[in-house]
């Protein structure tokens, strides 16, 4: 049941385009746009920072402190 319930969470990420994020010092699951490969949080955990760039880092350059995220299953178990 548990893969059936990972994939049919991961289809319908893929139907919506958008990916399920995880905030690791919050331990908070998100749902973010797909079109980015990284995604940062704000340490509020409100605001988020998305880029395809790996070398972009949010830190020192944007007001706040920044976490990058973990890419999880559409129901939040890790990949």
């Amino acid at each position: 049941m548990n893969a059936q319930s990972t994939a049919a969470s991961d289809w319908v990420n893929y139907a919506l385009d958008q990916q399920t994020v995880l905030d690791p010092s919050t331990g908070q699951v998100g749902n973010v746009s797909s079109a980015y490969t990284y995604t940062w949080v704000n340490s509020a955990g409100q605001t988020s920072y998305q880029s395809n760039d790996s070398s972009a880092n949010p830190n020192g350059v944007m007001t706040g402190t920044w976490t990058q995220t973990q890419q999880v299953h559409g129901n939040g178990t890790p990949k």
